[in-house]
């Protein structure tokens, strides 16, 4: 009796010592829209704590989760030289990336994501951890008009988990899509080990576990310890025939302050250079008015004479017949001279462009809203209509912030790749 007990007991401790556990850690940052005065800090601190999670698990991995591009040309280059020098495993083409994709060279860095075809966009990316596989795939939130190659992100998700199959254990997702939509992929596919959130979340309440799933907000930097062990974890998912493993988080920890793990010296100089090129550039003289312009004339006046002229110049530019200006889109004034790239900057936001075909009720029906909402920021100013005969159908232009506040059907306008911006710059 006791010789069976005895093998017993050997036979409980060698399936406790032989059961198959995995540690790993996910360093991850982004959403920086172009600030680039810290990468200096951030590669440092990034660099140290991979060293000590290295240390500690052997598995590390480090998602870039996108939104760091601007318009400035200068600003991007730094941008994908800390990209390459702090070797991330996955980068994120969110929405500022996508947008301002001709002004990033391509061939630089790889970047991912589901549902844009392109030829220098990666899917996805899989990554091996000693016997096991982790897939990160990242979702764009861009306009279906903003590129012929869009794809439905959900039917692609679902494609894509069909082609996974049995070959990936861990699956890893980085959207920049709202957080009521985020949730709704959760709910959908709880396949999902982790969903990172490439917006910057100033109000962070930590990781939220919906299900098996964990939603990662985007605060600092933040380092996520997972553990998977086969006897503890063994719960599964399985929802279309195949099964992904849950992970449990450990601890996550977020790094606000990177400057206590000291400063690259190379990047700080990159950092100087980068400034006096971005200097350079908004000191440009590229234009001249004959008019001083301050945004909120359009509360007090019927005839602005700044926005007429620039109205008058973008409909013989793009062919339309009137252009509405959204309060939104309008930042600062501007003093009757010269004005240069910076002024342009501050005076306009960064949307597109929007080509809208209305006809002569639903035009009509929009500027009676309008003329509502006067003295309040869904205002706009519309310039040019006087000069147009009337018309069954009417071609506007106007800005991607006009969508914010008025209900518009997607048939009936179409986002070009440029904003007022780049137009007063290139014009």
């Amino acid at each position: 009796m006791k010789k069976y007990l005895v093998i017993f007991i050997i036979m409980i401790f060698s399936i406790n010592t032989f059961a198959r556990t995995v540690n790993f850690s996910i360093i991850s940052m982004g959403a920086l829209n172009g600030e680039y005065k810290k990468l200096d800090s951030l590669k440092i601190a990034i660099d140290t704590i991979t060293k000590e999670k290295e240390m500690q698990y052997d598995n590390v991995i480090k998602i870039n989760v996108g939104n760091n591009m601007t318009e400035y040309l200068e600003k991007n280059d730094i941008m994908l030289n800390f990209y390459k020098t702090t070797n991330f495993n996955f980068n994120f083409l969110g929405k500022q990336e996508f947008l301002w994709r001709d002004k990033i060279d391509p061939t630089q860095i790889k970047m991912s994501t589901l549902n844009i075809i392109a030829k220098d966009v990666l899917p996805y990316q899989l990554m091996k951890m000693e016997d096991y596989i982790v897939c990160v795939v990242g979702i764009t939130n861009i306009y279906e008009e903003d590129i012929k190659g869009t794809l439905s992100y959900k039917r692609e998700l679902q494609n894509l988990m069909y082609m996974l199959e049995d070959n990936v254990d861990f699956l890893f997702v980085v959207t920049d899509l709202e957080r009521e939509e985020n949730v709704s992929i959760i709910q959908d596919f709880p396949q999902i080990t982790g969903l990172f959130e490439s917006r910057l979340n100033l109000y962070d309440f930590g990781v939220e576990k919906i299900n098996n799933t964990y939603l990662i907000p985007t605060y600092g930097i933040s380092v996520l310890d997972f553990k998977y062990d086969e006897q503890e974890d063994n719960q599964s998912i399985d929802k279309i025939g195949f099964k992904l493993k849950t992970a449990t988080l450990l601890k996550r920890e977020n790094i606000l302050k990177p400057e206590k793990f000291g400063y690259d010296r190379d990047f700080r100089n990159y950092i100087n250079w980068t400034d006096v090129r971005i200097k350079n550039e908004n000191s440009l003289i590229i234009g001249y008015t004959d008019n001083t312009f301050n945004p909120y004339e359009i509360y007090l006046s019927d005839e602005v004479p700044f926005l007429d002229d620039l109205a008058d110049k973008l409909m013989k530019s793009y062919k339309t017949d009137a252009v509405i200006f959204p309060k939104k889109s309008l930042l600062k004034g501007i003093k009757k001279g010269l004005y240069t790239v910076a002024e342009v900057n501050e005076m306009f936001t960064k949307e597109k462009f929007i080509i809208l075909n209305l006809n002569y009720k639903e035009l009509n029906s929009l500027m009676n809203k309008a003329a509502e909402n006067r003295g309040n920021e869904s205002y706009f100013y519309i310039s040019g209509l006087g000069k147009s005969r009337l018309k069954e159908n009417y071609k506007i232009l106007s800005f991607e912030n006009l969508l914010e506040d008025y209900k518009i059907d997607k048939e009936k306008y179409e986002v070009e790749n440029i904003g007022i911006r780049e137009y007063m710059i290139k014009k």
